[in-house]
């Protein structure tokens, strides 16, 4: 039916696939001011399927203004006398990737394209990729991406999201424990001192990270599609936080690659709250001591919690 026809500019989603594409909805409350104010949704479906979607949706945390009755000729021809009528497969994107990834990408392109032969692709691994919308970003781009994650139904998600993008030849998915080893001792202590990172960056993986390191690697080399592989061009990682991971992390990015990560920090009055979970001030800095850092912050979200974000570059 949406094939058909349908308002020009506005969005797609079969009212059954809803539930399990709620990733796809834009966020919840509006910025700046009114960053409490439910956002606005206006819903076209058949008069039998309308009040059960709107009590769905409004209870999902938007806000419905406008709710039209799909079998409703009057309401189509309002739309075709104001010029509004579309049909065809186009959809709007109502979700945005982690702005801070968004904002840094072009950079990060522009950079790679200096450094090696023209027509060689980019490669990005997201480390905890959810639901994936920067896996699906960094596709849309051209990037070959590799999602990681342990959720299976989530993945199962991105990998649908790929097929409706027509991206399934450029984002893989990988279903992996990223935390199978014994937590650092201490992890749970408030904080890792400068010269503990130092010497953890310092040591050789343990077994079970080599391991995982050859894992991840081997997917990157897949979507090369056999190119000799040095590593990622790029590694993202959006609120999530392991610390026996990041000495593998390090490993992951090519000479010349980038780490794009953001992530929850102390001190925090809401969730996460557990230490492990959390940041310390300047905690990503020194993990990625060493590394050209092209913007850095400590910020908070609009509901006040503190995070923190780094763009850092692997020297050649």
């Amino acid at each position: 039916e949406y094939k058909a026809k349908h308002v020009q500019g506005r969005t797609g989603i079969p009212w059954p696939d809803y539930p399990s594409r709620t990733q796809e909805m834009p966020p919840r409350t509006q910025g700046g001011e009114d960053q409490h104010q439910a956002n606005p949704i206006a819903i076209i479906l058949d008069l039998n399927t309308l009040p059960s979607a709107v009590d769905y949706i409004t209870n999902g945390g938007y806000s419905v203004i406008y709710s039209f009755n799909s079998d409703d000729t009057s309401f189509w021809d309002y739309v075709h006398q104001h010029g509004l009528l579309a049909t065809g497969r186009s959809s709007r994107r109502l979700w945005q990737p982690c702005p801070f990834l968004a904002s840094h990408v072009a950079h990060m392109e522009e950079d790679l394209a200096k450094m090696r032969p023209p027509g060689q692709g980019k490669t990005a691994i997201d480390i905890g990729c959810g639901s994936g919308r920067d896996c699906v970003f960094l596709a849309a781009r051209g990037w070959g991406v590799v999602g990681v994650d342990r959720d299976k139904v989530l993945l199962h998600k991105l990998g649908l999201a790929a097929q409706r993008e027509d991206l399934s030849s450029l984002l893989r998915t990988l279903e992996c424990d990223l935390e199978p080893e014994v937590q650092l001792e201490g992890e749970d202590a408030p904080s890792l001192v400068e010269g503990d990172i130092a010497q953890i960056i310092s040591q050789d993986l343990p077994a079970s990270s080599l391991a995982l390191l050859d894992q991840l690697m081997e997917q990157g080399a897949v979507v090369t599609q056999g190119e000799a592989y040095e590593g990622y061009d790029l590694v993202n990682v959006a609120r999530y936080l392991h610390r026996p991971l990041m000495s593998v992390l390090r490993r992951l990015v090519r000479p010349g690659g980038f780490v794009v990560y953001h992530t929850f920090m102390t001190p925090t009055q809401g969730k996460p709250r557990r230490p492990r979970f959390l940041l310390n001030p300047g905690e990503l800095l020194r993990w990625f001591a060493g590394w050209h850092v092209i913007a850095y912050k400590e910020d908070r979200l609009e509901d006040g919690r503190p995070v923190q974000y780094l763009c850092a570059q692997n020297p050649m």
